[in-house]
């Protein structure tokens, strides 16, 4: 069986809880001091639930999502007719099943990021394959390393492999790089699901290292420098660098994140343009659990 058609609504309602909750001016602090869930996440206002709700971006949710990780979610992956499913799949702040479609959409069409997201509000609602943003993309790249030793995840790495050597493949993912202050990253591009973060992206081209843990956690959604290179050198068999705008510009720039690869390195890229057209893969993501680790 394949995927679910689409999110439950008490699902979709909590991504529009918590995106609400990011634009919110309530940090969620009180003389001084942060409210916080009974797990110990950070909470913060949401205009559209009218209560503070977990911020599940905040470090402290990323390390209690990590021991869900490692300590309760059941990994699988099968290889199925039109795509690969991985269940235990941590994206978002939600356990759930994700599938990678084994051919590119429409075929390996190239549209620009603007068209990608058009066909996104005609293939999500019908539970057809469609354009992901950078950090459901890292999921699925993560879940192939967690489950290394099956056939179905050497099977999906080569796929994997073979389009990133050969082609620049598009997410929903676009950078704005600010002037002054922090740059925007805006996932989900232009979908009832896009969710904003702000970070410094601004960085030399270079070879992943340290100091840009804090803009992974923006761009990925994972902040864990060795994980991530672990998880590009399973890929792609070397190592990943980083590529985007290298100083503060003098006006708003606006940039189309994307993966692609050589026999050198995989690139992590943040300088698109946003008039160029490329492929993209094919995904799909339903929550099974909440954040808690609860199923719905």
């Amino acid at each position: 069986m394949g995927l679910m058609t689409s999110l439950t609504s008490s699902v979709r309602n909590a991504h529009q809880d918590f995106m609400s909750g990011l634009r919110g001016h309530d940090d969620g602090r009180r003389n001084g001091k942060r409210l916080v869930d009974q797990n110990g996440i950070p909470l913060v206002w949401s205009e559209h639930a009218e209560d503070y709700v977990p911020n599940l971006l905040s470090d402290e949710a990323v390390k209690y999502a990590n021991s869900l990780d490692s300590e309760t979610i059941e990994h699988t992956i099968k290889s199925l007719q039109d795509c690969w499913q991985f269940d235990g799949v941590l994206y978002r702040g939600q356990v759930g099943i994700a599938e990678l479609s084994k051919e590119l959409l429409l075929n390996g069409k190239s549209r620009t990021q603007d068209s990608w997201v058009d066909h996104y509000k005609q293939a999500k609602p019908k539970g057809e394959f469609h354009i992901g943003d950078m950090p459901l993309h890292h999921a699925i790249f993560t879940a192939l390393l967690n489950q290394k030793d099956k056939p179905e995840s050497t099977e999906a790495r080569e796929f994997i492999r073979a389009q990133m050597r050969s082609k620049w493949l598009m997410t929903s993912t676009r950078i704005v790089y600010q002037p002054k202050g922090k740059d925007k990253v805006i996932h989900g591009f232009g979908t009832s699901e896009e969710y904003l973060l702000e970070e410094d992206i601004v960085n030399p081209n270079r070879l992943l290292g340290s100091a840009d843990s804090k803009a992974l956690e923006a761009i990925l959604g994972s902040g864990d420098l060795a994980k991530v290179k672990e998880v590009y050198n399973y890929i792609n068999r070397t190592n990943a660098y980083i590529w985007g705008v290298n100083s503060k510009p003098d006006s708003v720039i606006e940039m189309v994140a994307g993966f692609n690869a050589n026999s050198g390195r995989a690139n992590l890229n943040c300088d698109g343009s946003p008039a160029n057209a490329n492929p993209a893969l094919g995904v799909r993501f339903v929550a099974q659990k909440n954040f808690r680790g609860q199923k719905k």
